[in-house]
C-alpha cells in the first residue's frame, strides 16, 4: 500500500526507467550470440542456421549504432566484410526493401532512425548504402519536419486577342505569385477516454498503449488512434514530472502527424526546457511557428539551432524559407546556399533556392536549381511544380505543362498544378483543356479562387461573357478583395456593353491595389467606349504613369485621342506603343488610319504594308492598301494586293471591283470585265 507522495513519485520513476529501457531500440550490447560450427575432421560439420529478417534487423541496428558513433567509412565497409559469409550483399538489399516496406507502411515518422539511415548511405558503402539512403530520405521526406514543399502561385490574366473593332479596348494579363501552405491544421481532433487503471499500473499501461497506438493506427481511423496516443502520452508526462524529454518528442511526433501545431509547439517548448541546447527541438520548433504564421518567431528558433549546430543544413534551409517569406530574398538566398555547401545534394534547399531565384527573375537560373533537385528525386513533385512556373516566366510553354504533368503524376491532388497547367494551356491556346485543368483545381479545392478567376478569362475566350462573369463572382464571393477579378469583371461587362457595372468593377479594383495599371487602362477604354474621351485619356495616362513601358496603355490612350478628335496629338502614342512592342498590329494598323486622315498617304501605306505582314490574313487590310496603291497611281502594285485579298477572301466582290478597275486603267478591257462579272456574279448572289 502506497501512503506518501515521495513513495508514489519514487516508484513511477523506477517504473519509467524500465519502460525507457523496453522502448528503445536495440543498441550495440544487444548483439546476436554467437554461432560456431564444429570443424573438427571426422565430426559433422553443419551450417549455421538461416538468418531470419529479425536477427537481420537486430544486425542492422547494430551497425547503424555504430555509424551513428562516427566510427566513419572504412569501420563500415569492414564490418559489412565480416559478416558478408552470412549476409552477402544481395541478401542485404532484398531485406532492406522489405524493411523499407514496413517502415514506410507504418505511419510512425521513425526520425532517429531515418536520419542514421541517411548518415549510412552518405558513407558510399556500395549497394548497402545506396539503399539505406533511399529509404531514409523518404521517411524524412514523408515525416514533414525535415522536408520542406516550396509552391508558388502563378495566377494569370492572359491577353484578349484584339477583333477587328480596332479601337476597341485592350486588357492584358498580370501575374500573382503566392506560395500557399501545404500543411494546413487539422481541427476538432476527438477526444479519447483513458480508461480508469490501479495507479501502480497506469504509467506503464499509458505509455505502452501510447507506444503501441503511435507504431500501428489503422488506416481507417489514423486520426483517432494517434490522438489516443497524444493524450496517454500526456498522462506520462504529467504522472512522472521526470527531467527527460523522450515521452515529449515522442507526443511531439504524434502531435505533428495530427498537424495540432498549437499542441505540437507547446510540446516542443517543452523539450527546450529540458534540453536547451538540442538544435533539432529548435528546429522543430520553428517548423511549428511556420506553420501557425508566426515567421519571424520561427527565424529566431532556425537561427537558434543553427547557432547551437552551425552544419545543421535543414535549419539553414528551415532559415532561407522564412527569409524568403518576410521578403529577404536575398539573405534567403545566402541561407539556401549555406545548405547546400554543406550537403549538395539535398534536394529540398535545391528546390527552396530554385524558387529565390524565381522570385529576382533570375528563371534560367531557377530553372537550372530545379532540375538539380529533379536529378536527386525524381519524383519530388515540389520541384516538378515549381520548374513548370520557372519555365512559365520563360515562355517556355509546352515544357512548362510537361513539369505540371510530371509534378501531378507524382501528386494527382495537387490543386495548384492543375491551376497552373490551366494557366499554360491558355497560353498555349488550348482554352477547352485550360477550362478542364482549372475544373479539377476546383474539383480538389472549390475555394481555390484564382483558378475561378482564371476559369473566368478562359471563357472569356470563347465568347461566354455571362458564365465568365459568374466565375469572376465566385473568385470575388471567395476573396472580396481581390483586385484581379474585379479588373476582369469589368472587362467582361464592358464587352457587353453594361458600361456602368463595368466603371463600378474597375473602381473597386482601384480602392483595392491604386497601382493596378491595368484597372486604370480598362477603366479608360470602359469610358471611351461610353464617349466620355476626356475622362478616358486621364485613366490612361494614369496607367502609363504606373507603368511606362505598357505599349497597350500607350495605344489605347493614342485611340482616345483620335476618337476626340486629336488625329495628330494620337499620333506620337501609337509610335510610343510601337516603340515598345514592335510587332503590335493595332498600332500599326491605327498609325496608318491617323496618317490617312491626315493627308499623309505615302507613310500610312508603308503602316499598312506591315500589317498585312503581321496579320496575312487580313483581306481588308490588302484590299484597303491595294485602293490607296492605285490612288497613287501605283497601278501594277495595287494588282498585287487587290489579288492577295482574292486569294485570301474569293468571294469578296469588293476586290473583284477594284481589281477590275485597276485593269481597265491599265488597258487591259477583257481581263477587267471578267473580274467585273466575278464581283457582279458575288454580289447577286449575296442579295438573293
Amino acid at each position: 500500500m502506497i501512503n506518501s507522495a515521495p513513495q508514489l513519485r519514487q516508484m513511477l520513476s523506477k517504473i519509467w526507467q524500465w519502460l525507457k529501457n523496453v522502448f528503445q531500440p536495440a543498441s550495440s550490447k544487444d548483439k546476436l550470440a554467437p554461432i560456431y560450427s564444429r570443424g573438427v575432421s571426422g565430426e559433422i560439420r553443419r551450417d549455421p542456421p538461416v538468418l531470419t529478417d529479425a536477427d537481420l534487423e537486430s544486425l542492422f541496428l547494430e551497425l547503424l549504432e555504430g555509424v551513428n558513433q562516427q566510427r566513419g567509412q572504412e569501420w563500415a565497409l569492414k564490418w559489412l566484410k565480416n559478416i558478408e559469409h552470412r549476409v552477402p550483399t544481395e541478401r542485404w538489399v532484398q531485406w532492406l526493401s522489405r524493411f523499407g516496406n514496413r517502415l514506410l507502411a507504418s505511419p510512425a515518422p521513425h526520425q532517429e532512425l531515418a536520419g542514421r539511415m541517411v548518415l549510412l548511405g552518405e558513407l558510399g558503402c556500395g549497394d548497402v548504402s545506396d539503399a539505406t539512403y533511399d529509404i531514409g530520405m523518404q521517411l524524412l521526406m514523408r515525416s514533414g519536419d525535415r522536408t520542406w514543399d516550396y509552391e508558388q502561385f502563378t495566377d494569370v490574366l492572359t491577353p484578349q486577342t484584339p477583333n477587328s473593332n480596332l479601337e476597341e479596348m485592350i486588357w492584358e494579363y498580370e501575374q500573382v505569385s503566392d506560395m500557399p501552405e501545404d500543411d494546413e491544421q487539422v481541427s476538432d481532433v476527438p477526444t479519447t477516454v483513458i480508461p480508469t487503471v490501479e495507479l501502480s499500473q497506469s504509467v506503464a499501461a499509458w505509455f505502452e498503449q501510447s507506444n503501441r497506438q503511435y507504431a500501428v493506427v489503422p488506416e481507417e481511423a489514423p486520426q483517432l488512434e494517434r490522438s489516443t496516443a497524444t493524450v496517454t502520452y500526456s498522462q506520462v508526462i504529467e504522472y512522472t514530472n521526470e527531467v527527460d524529454s523522450s515521452a515529449f518528442e515522442r507526443r511531439d511526433r504524434v502531435n505533428s502527424d495530427l498537424e495540432t501545431v498549437e499542441e505540437a509547439l507547446t510540446s516542443h517548448d517543452k523539450s527546450i526546457e529540458f534540453k536547451v541546447e538540442d538544435d533539432s527541438a529548435w528546429y522543430n520548433r520553428g517548423v511549428a511557428l511556420r506553420k501557425l504564421g508566426r515567421i519571424e518567431d520561427a527565424l529566431a528558433a532556425f537561427d537558434k539551432a543553427v547557432e547551437i549546430k552551425p552544419d545543421d543544413y535543414s535549419a539553414l534551409t528551415g532559415r532561407g524559407v522564412a527569409l524568403r517569406k518576410l521578403g529577404l530574398v536575398e539573405d534567403a538566398l545566402t541561407a539556401f546556399d549555406k545548405a547546400l555547401l554543406i550537403k549538395p545534394d539535398d534536394y529540398s534547399a535545391l528546390t527552396g533556392r530554385g524558387v529565390v531565384l524565381d522570385n529576382l527573375g533570375r528563371f534560367n537560373e531557377a530553372l537550372a536549381s530545379y532540375d538539380k533537385a529533379i536529378q536527386i528525386k525524381q519524383s519530388d513533385y515540389s520541384a516538378w511544380y515549381n520548374r513548370g512556373v520557372a519555365l512559365d516566366n520563360l515562355l517556355r510553354f509546352s515544357e512548362a505543362l510537361t513539369s505540371y504533368d510530371k509534378a501531378l503524376g507524382a501528386k494527382p491532388d495537387l490543386h495548384q498544378a492543375w491551376n497552373n497547367r490551366g494557366v499554360t494551356l491558355d497560353n498555349l491556346g488550348q482554352i477547352t483543356e485550360a477550362i478542364a485543368s482549372y475544373d479539377q483545381a476546383l474539383a480538389l479545392k472549390p475555394d481555390l479562387y484564382q483558378a475561378w478567376n482564371n476559369r473566368g478569362v478562359a471563357v472569356v475566350k470563347l465568347g461566354k461573357m455571362e458564365e465568365a462573369i459568374g466565375n469572376f463572382d465566385q473568385a470575388i464571393a471567395i476573396k472580396p478583395d481581390y483586385h484581379s477579378a474585379w479588373t476582369a469583371r469589368g472587362t467582361a461587362l464592358s464587352d457587353l456593353g453594361r458600361t456602368e457595372e463595368a466603371i463600378f468593377s474597375f473602381d473597386k479594383a482601384l480602392e483595392i491595389k491604386p497601382d493596378n495599371h491595368s484597372a486604370w487602362n480598362n477603366l479608360g477604354s470602359a469610358l471611351s467606349d461610353s464617349g466620355r474621351y476626356e475622362e478616358a485619356i486621364a485613366y490612361f495616362n494614369k496607367a502609363v504613369e504606373i507603368k511606362p513601358e505598357d505599349h497597350l496603355a500607350w495605344h489605347n490612350l493614342g485611340v482616345a485621342l483620335k476618337q476626340s478628335g486629336l488625329v495628330a496629338e494620337a499620333l506620337p502614342y501609337f509610335n510610343k506603343a510601337i516603340e515598345l512592342q514592335q510587332n503590335y498590329e493595332p498600332a500599326w494598323n491605327n498609325l496608318g488610319s491617323g496618317l490617312k486622315e491626315l493627308g499623309r498617304e505615302e507613310e500610312a501605306v508603308v503602316c499598312y504594308q506591315k500589317v498585312v505582314l503581321l496579320k496575312p490574313n487580313d483581306y481588308l487590310t490588302w484590299n484597303l492598301v491595294g485602293s490607296m496603291l492605285s490612288d497613287l497611281g501605283r497601278m501594277e502594285e495595287a494588282l498585287e494586293y487587290f489579288g492577295k485579298a482574292i486569294e485570301v477572301k474569293p468571294d469578296y466582290d469588293s476586290a473583284w471591283n477594284n481589281q477590275g478597275v485597276v485593269l481597265g486603267k491599265l488597258g487591259r478591257f477583257e481581263e477587267a470585265l471578267v473580274s467585273f462579272d466575278r464581283a457582279i456574279e458575288i454580289n447577286s448572289r449575296a442579295s438573293n
